[in-house]
Order: structure tokens, then C-alpha cells, then sequence
């Protein structure tokens, strides 16, 4: 019984990994769509470059 318990309290651990590393991969994502705005804006800006 105290086994099992502490192999529960290692998959708690695990499963705090996880939801670290979807933190993680939300924060990725959403600085990937930055950069992806910023690319829009910097294609723009070439082509107000062309224009002038």
C-alpha cells in the first residue's frame, strides 16, 4: 500500500511536468504568433519599401 502510494506521488510529479511543459509550449506558441505578426508587419514594410 505505501508502494503504491508513492509510485502515485511520482505520477503526480510527472503529471506537474507535463502541465509545466504545456505552460511551456502555450508560451512558445503565443511567441510565435508574435513573430508571425511581426513578420506581416516587416513584409509591409518592404512593401512601402518598393513603393517608395
Amino acid at each position: 500500500m505505501n508502494d503504491f502510494g508513492w509510485k502515485v506521488l511520482k505520477m503526480n510529479d510527472f503529471g506537474r511536468k507535463l502541465l509545466k511543459m504545456n505552460d511551456f509550449a502555450e508560451n512558445l506558441s503565443d511567441f510565435c504568433r508574435k513573430l508571425l505578426k511581426t513578420n506581416d508587419f516587416g513584409r509591409k514594410l518592404l512593401k512601402t519599401n518598393d513603393f517608395a
